[in-house]
C-alpha cells in the first residue's frame, strides 16, 4: 500500500484476485476512516488512536474473505494445540487470523451492523476500550473472554459429534 493505492498481483486465480481487491479497498477505506485524509488528521489520530495489530489486519481479512472452512480449520488447529487458549496469545503470533476470527465472532454474536458501529465508536472515542464498551455493552477484556468461550464451545461440540459418529455399528452391505 502506498497512500490510497493498493498494489495487487495476479497469480492466475480469479478468486484470489477478488480477495486482494476487496482487501485493498477495505484497507484504504479503513485507514481513511480511522486516521483521516489530511496530514494533520493522520498525525493527530496516529498519536491518539493506538490500535492493536490484530484490529486492522483482522478487519481487512474479514472484509476481504468471508469465514470459511480453511480459516476455521487453521484456528481450530491452533486452539487444539493448547498454546493458544487466550486471544492475546493468538493475536501476538497470528494477528491476521485472530483479528479475522474476532470480527467473525462479533458479527455472529452481535450482528453484522455491530462491526461498523464498533469501528465508528472506536474512532470517535479514540479508544478501543471505549469503543467496545459503547458498541457492545461489555468491556474489552470481557468480549475477548467470550470470544475464547465461543470458539472453544464450537470446537468441543464438533468433536463430540465426530466421536458420536465413530461409535456407530458397521452396516453390512448386501448385493
Amino acid at each position: 500500500f502506498l497512500g490510497n493505492k493498493a498494489f495487487l498481483y495476479f497469480n492466475g486465480d480469479h478468486n484470489d484476485l477478488q480477495r486482494q481487491v476487496r482487501e485493498g479497498v477495505a484497507s484504504v477505506y479503513i485507514d481513511h476512516m480511522l486516521y483521516g485524509s489530511s496530514v494533520q488528521e493522520v498525525v493527530q489520530n496516529a498519536v491518539l488512536l493506538n490500535l492493536p495489530a490484530w484490529f486492522k489486519q483482522g478487519l481487512v481479512a474479514y472484509i476481504g474473505e468471508s469465514w470459511n472452512t480453511e480459516v476455521d480449520d487453521q484456528l481450530r488447529q491452533l486452539m487444539d494445540s493448547g498454546r493458544y487458549d487466550d486471544f492475546r496469545n493468538l493475536a501476538e503470533d497470528y494477528p491476521r487470523l485472530a483479528g479475522h476470527a474476532f470480527w467473525y465472532y462479533v458479527s455472529e454474536a452481535f450482528g453484522e451492523t455491530t462491526v461498523g458501529s464498533l469501528l465508528y465508536l472506536t474512532r470517535i472515542h479514540r479508544s478501543v476500550d471505549n469503543g467496545f464498551l459503547f458498541a457492545l455493552g461489555s468491556p474489552y477484556r470481557s468480549v475477548l473472554g467470550n470470544w475464547s468461550e465461543f470458539f472453544r464451545n464450537r470446537y468441543d461440540q464438533d468433536l463430540q459429534e465426530r466421536l458420536a459418529t465413530t461409535d456407530l455399528q458397521q452396516v453390512e452391505i448386501k448385493n
